[in-house]
C-alpha cells in the first residue's frame, strides 16, 4: 500500500509508452501484507505470463525479501538509474524493487533504463550467475 502511488504512476508511463502491464495490485491505500503481491508477481514470471517484474513498497526491502525466495527469481533492489541498469547488465535481473517514497521523474529513468538493458556479453557475469543458479537448485 506505501508503494500504491508510484505503482499507479509507472503503470501509466509503461503504458503510454506501450507495454503491456499485468497489474496483480494493491488498488488502493489500505493496508496489505506486501509478500501477498510479491509473491503474485513472481509467479507471472516463473509461469512465464511475463517476462520482467517491478515491486514497490515502502522502502523496496521486503519485496526484495520476498522476490527473492522465489525460485527462478532474481531480484535487484534499486534506488537510482545505475543501479537499474548493473541490476541487468551484470546480474541479469528479472525483478526490480523500488521505494514508493522515489520521487516519479526519478523513477520513470530507473525503470526505463532496467528495461532497456541487457545482461553484458562477457564470461565473468555469466559465470557468477550460473554459480547462482547451481547455489539454488541444491
Amino acid at each position: 500500500h506505501r508503494g500504491y502511488k508510484l505503482k499507479e504512476i509507472i503503470k501509466v508511463y509503461l503504458q503510454e509508452k506501450g507495454y503491456e502491464i499485468i497489474d496483480v495490485g494493491t488498488k488502493n491505500f489500505d493496508r496489505v501484507d506486501y509478500p501477498d503481491f510479491g509473491f503474485a508477481v513472481c509467479e507471472k514470471i516463473i509461469n512465464k505470463e511475463a517476462e520482467v517484474g517491478m515491486l514497490f513498497c515502502g522502502t523496496g526491502i521486503g519485496m526484495s525479501i520476498v522476490a527473492n525466495k522465489v525460485k527462478g527469481i532474481y531480484c535487484a533492489r534499486i534506488t537510482n538509474v545505475k543501479e537499474a541498469k548493473i541490476a541487468k547488465e551484470h546480474n541479469n535481473a528479472n525483478v526490480i524493487a523500488m521505494s514508493g517514497n522515489i520521487c516519479s521523474f526519478k523513477a520513470k529513468k530507473m525503470v526505463m533504463k532496467f528495461l532497456k538493458e541487457k545482461l553484458l556479453d562477457d564470461e565473468v557475469y555469466q559465470e557468477r550467475i550460473d554459480k547462482i543458479k547451481k547455489y539454488e537448485e541444491k
